[in-house]
């Protein structure tokens, strides 16, 4: 029996180490496994135990607790689609720490938990390690191109396929394992030394996203850590002192290899006050948006969707589909009876920490418990200004797996109840995972590939048999705006839909509906200007160009503004005053680059080139990370023959927008009239390819509203997307 168990034994722990292995990237592959394993393991434990007893911590009641309340919050969710994902990668996380429990409960077991210790450290290690030439390689790359501050250019730097900002609050999760066994196998001169190596990898990791909270956080922890071990002389003072001594002499090094980039994570420049501003109105919007379900929230997994409802039109709008903080994200998902009841239970194993530290005699106790306390402080400290503990299931079960670490109370089931509750568990979650709940994207996709399929293009006459036919398409949406009313493009394509089977007053109703909903995607008000304008509001129709033309300023290079020019050029050069002459205006109250750069686009395009010129140059300094000024600089030089400035200010603009048709174009146009075919060829295939590859508004946030893929173009009628997206032309700017 005890070989048998010795093997089982084993394979739990490479199971666990399997888990945490893969769980940052994708934790539901392990949904089947885990319901096998707990079968299993439950079968096992019956059939062994002389007394028909499991023992179970209080993390796992714990996480059972928050489990039953995430049943309730899937019941009152507003888009239940999104927030069964998240109940099942729960369901994963507690089947993870009965198997957890059922491995640590046999005191022979116990020893495993250092293992596990070093095995988390390890992995961590490892992650670190393979990110720094990462890091470095899009350093080099950004310097290639003259840009010595890297801060500008985080969004290019993604460690592991994670966000930059992600990585921190990752890295930080990890920090306090190595610590750990550091304290633990001190005596082991080889080992200590890698757990050290690990520690200055995980330290510089964080340093190398030059994210300025994320460093405040690595601070606070560097800071209690040396209170904690002083005022309870865990470490004699002498060897905290030189460990000090050699984190700032490390540190000091770091400033100077790369003082332009870290000096620009904390000075106050207009990047961090945009960034501030906009998190100061996100977090207001949101409490606004959770005001309206206060006990439950709106379910999880739905900000991005449901989130944006209290928007208004914005010129500098932008929306990161994030609420950037984590307390503000628990109120507005799970409303505040959730909030309550997660960080009731974060604060209870706190507690539980503290009152370890004060109680225990043992200096190794009490500093294992002290960098577990000081790493969830400082982890919730980093959720404050970038939220990551609920977008990515995997770091939450290794921000829970630290908290498991420290000393839990165990409890004891007896056999009847166990075989009960297992099947009661398993029923439940089988469940769970067959149901499945309509999903507004897979319907509004099926209308969109018929709709297609009809091969129905903008601005074609349609026939009575294709009318007809539109009638399902229509059908379609209309379940899928049902299922998710707060998505604007259902309600756009409705418009166009009703409108091509010529019931206009409720396409007018549905593309207004559109604008309402969302105020700062520029095609809404496009579609609804078109429709203005052929029922002759020539008034109406051109405010709405304006706001169209506001918030993206781009258009004005389309087909769409090209033909509105040849309708009614004196009206359209007249808008494109009135528009230049609004952000003259918002500038002379408050300085904004996004709002200059829109500005510098306008000018160029009623012909005051120089003024345009100027306007770019000063963007760039300030805003160095902006593609299209970089673009916009290229096409000057173009124009005024400086082919040299010309491609270098081209090649800036494609290291940030790799995928832009516009400076692609612009290169294939410049080589054939130098008749370098093979260039212009080359040029002339991306630019193409790219042009197909474009994405709507819609389309690029659809893997973040609804966690599935749509079509680049699902923007009805088909071809209007290409009527408004910009397309080069040098005739353009003469």
């Amino acid at each position: 029996m005890r070989k048998t168990e010795l093997v089982l034994d084993k394979s739990i722990m490479a199971f666990l180490c399997l888990v945490l292995c893969v769980d940052l990237w994708i934790l539901s592959i392990f949904y089947i496994p885990v319901l096998v394993f707990i079968l299993g393991l439950t079968g096992f434990t019956v059939l062994r135990s002389f007394y028909g007893k499991l023992c179970i911590s209080t993390i796992t009641i714990s996480v059972a607790l928050l489990l039953l309340f995430e049943v309730i919050n899937y019941f009152f969710s507003d888009y239940k689609p999104n927030s069964i994902l998240f109940l099942r990668e729960l369901i994963v996380i507690f089947c993870f720490f009965i198997i957890l429990d059922f491995f640590l409960k046999n005191k022979a077991n116990r020893k495993y938990k250092v293992y596990l210790i070093g095995f988390i450290s390890l992995l961590g290690g490892l992650l670190a390690l393979f990110n720094i030439p990462i890091f470095f390689f899009k350093y080099y790359e950004a310097s290639i191109y003259g840009f010595s501050d890297f801060t500008q250019f985080r969004f290019l730097y993604n460690p592991m396929g994670f966000l930059s900002n992600e990585w921190v609050t990752i890295i930080l999760c990890f920090l306090p394992f190595p610590f750990m066994g550091l304290l633990l196998l001190w005596k082991k001169k080889y080992v200590r030394l890698v757990f050290i190596f690990i520690i200055g990898v995980l330290i510089f990791n964080i340093l190398i996203s030059f994210s300025r909270a994320g460093i405040l956080a690595l601070l606070l922890f560097v800071i209690l850590l040396n209170i904690f071990f002083i005022f309870y002389e865990v470490i004699p003072i002498k060897k905290i002192l030189i460990g000090n001594a050699i984190a700032l002499f490390s540190l000091s090094l770091f400033i100077f290899c790369f003082f332009e980039s870290f000096q620009s994570s904390f000075k106050q420049s207009q990047s961090h006050q945009r960034s501030v501003d906009g998190r100061l109105s996100q977090w207001e919007q949101v409490i606004n948006t959770a005001n309206v379900k206060p006990f439950f929230g709106i379910g999880s997994k739905n900000y991005a969707l449901l989130g944006r409802n209290s928007q208004e039109f914005n010129v500098e709008y932008a929306f990161t589909g994030r609420t950037n903080n984590t307390f503000l994200q628990l109120i507005l998902e799970k409303g505040w009876i959730g909030f309550s009841l997660w960080l009731s239970i974060i604060g209870f194993f706190c507690f539980h920490l503290v009152t370890g530290i004060k109680k225990r005699k043992n200096k190794l106790s009490i500093a294992t418990n002290s960098i577990i306390l000081i790493g969830v402080i400082s982890i919730l400290f980093r959720e404050l200004f970038f939220s990551s503990l609920f977008y990515n299931s995997g770091l939450l079960l290794l921000f829970l797996v630290l908290l498991s670490f420290n000393y839990s109370r165990t409890y004891t089931i007896f056999k009847k109840p166990l075989i009960i509750s297992t099947m009661a568990f398993v029923l439940l979650i089988g469940v769970y995972f067959y149901k499945q709940p309509e999903n507004a994207l897979s319907i509004a996709k099926k209308g969109l590939e018929h709709e297609r399929e009809l091969n129905i293009h903008f601005k074609q006459d349609m026939t009575r048999t294709q009318q007809d036919s539109l009638v399902k398409v229509l059908q379609l949406f209309q379940r899928a705006n049902e299922l998710s009313p707060s998505d604007a493009m259902f309600q756009h394509n409705l418009g166009w839909l009703y409108w091509s089977i010529e019931q206009k007053d409720s396409a007018y109703i549905y593309l207004s509906r559109a604008v309402r909903t969302e105020p700062n995607i520029a095609l809404y008000h496009i579609s609804k200007g078109l429709i203005e304008e052929s029922i002759g509001n020539e008034a109406e129709a051109f405010a709405a160009f304006k706001r169209a033309i506001l918030l993206s300023p781009d258009i004005v290079d389309s087909p769409f503004f090209n033909d509105l020019k040849e309708r009614n050029p004196l009206a359209a050069e007249k808008l494109l005053r009135d528009i230049s002459d609004d952000l003259l205006q918002r500038l002379a109250v408050r300085y904004s680059s996004i709002i200059d750069a829109k500005s510098g686009k306008l000018l160029l395009s009623i012909g005051e080139t120089e003024q345009a010129y100027k306007k770019f140059v000063h963007v760039t300094q300030f805003h160095p990370n902006l593609s299209r000024p970089w673009f916009y600089l290229g096409l000057i030089e173009q124009k005024r023959k400086n082919y040299e400035a010309m491609k270098n200010y081209y090649k800036k603009c494609l290291f940030l927008s790799p995928f832009d048709h516009l400076p692609l174009f612009a290169f294939a146009t410049y080589y054939k009239n130098i008749n370098d075919i093979s260039k212009y060829e080359s040029y002339q295939k991306a630019a193409e390819k790219a042009w197909e590859n474009k994405r709507s508004v819609h389309s690029s946030q659809s893997k973040r509203q609804y966690f599935l893929e749509t079509n680049k173009d699902d923007v009805i009628p088909n071809g209007l997307l290409d009527y408004i997206t910009p397309s080069f032309k040098l005739s353009f700017y003469d």
